[in-house]
């Protein structure tokens, strides 16, 4: 019975520590260190949506373009085993 309390009493431990990450500190409104930030210098923008479409229509073309190709293999062989005289 010791044991399962002493479980308890870790269970309990684990609990609080949980909680305080989830406990926020609010702070006033500071103007000084909102004007104060600093915009990143212009350059060129990298969009990924082009990248993500890419990759997404790869990821749908090519196991296609594998099975199509690895089906027309399979249905040559089965022809060839039709064949008379023919053992495997």
């Amino acid at each position: 019975m010791k044991n399962y309390i002493r479980f308890g009493n870790f269970f309990k431990r684990g609990l609080k520590f949980q909680n305080r990450g989830f406990a926020t500190k609010s702070t006033a409104y500071d103007p000084k260190i909102v004007n104060e930030a600093i915009n990143p210098k212009p350059g060129i923008l990298f969009k990924s949506t082009p990248l993500l479409f890419l990759l997404a229509t790869s990821m749908l073309t090519i196991p296609l373009v594998v099975t199509y190709y690895d089906n027309k293999d399979f249905e040559k062989e089965m022809e060839r085993r039709k064949q008379p005289g023919v053992t495997y």
